[in-house]
């Protein structure tokens, strides 16, 4: 019933990515055992590779890329980028000076009646390249005690790098306590229980429930 819910109410966002996310860590909950700690090799190489493809995205979202990769292969962009490339144009463009992260998304606003919606393209241009990698650093390592959970990062931080969602302050505080749980219980032990009409007392249960709830 868990997983059945979890599913519905994901593909009721219509949001690819998402979609793709629960699919693939329902299948991962079926062939790896979820509770392993990710190893430091797997960290470190999961870290650089999700951070050299936010910097490719936005390099590539640059204007002078977007008008060589149109007339070389005649991709519309802004297309491709659902705006977002044209946004990025219209920011670098303007008078906008950086004091901080957060200050691109009240200039949009103010000047364009929207936001960027890049957060790794964000955070690169309103703090720097090293801010950006200790972004994607940090949120992997707070989510490497289990598998389950540090996939369940690696997705997001893709979500983040093409679009938007790390100021929404009441999801990642969902996000963060149900991470924070699963990561902390242990694999054995009478900690919690769940289920309907019959009493479960396996903390093994929580990769599987509290994991799928995310």
């Amino acid at each position: 019933m868990y997983i059945i819910l979890s599913a519905l109410f994901v593909l009721m966002t219509f949001k690819r990515l998402f979609i793709v996310m629960s699919a693939a860590l329902f299948v991962l909950s079926l062939f790896e055992d979820c509770n392993k700690r990710v190893s430091k090799k797997i960290f470190l190489f999961t870290a650089a590779i999700l951070f050299a493809i936010g910097i490719s995205y936005y390099f590539m979202t640059l204007p002078e890329s977007v008008r060589f990769i149109e007339h070389k292969y005649s991709i519309d962009m802004s297309k491709f980028t659902m705006t977002r490339s044209d946004r990025l144009r219209w920011l670098l463009s303007s008078d906008w000076t950086t004091y901080g992260f957060g200050s691109s998304t009240e200039y949009m606003y103010e000047a364009f009646d929207g936001a960027l919606e890049m957060d790794f393209t964000k955070i690169v241009i309103e703090l720097g390249l090293i801010p950006a990698f200790g972004f994607v650093y940090q949120y992997l390592f707070f989510a490497r005690k289990r598998v389950y959970t540090f996939m369940f990062m690696v997705f997001m931080l893709l979500n983040h790098i093409v679009a938007s969602g790390l100021t929404g302050t009441f999801s990642w505080s969902v996000y963060f306590i149900a991470i924070s749980c699963i990561s902390t219980y242990p694999s054995r032990g009478n900690r919690l229980s769940f289920g309907f009409g019959r009493k479960r007392n396996n903390a093994e249960q929580i990769s599987k429930y509290s994991c799928t709830c995310i």
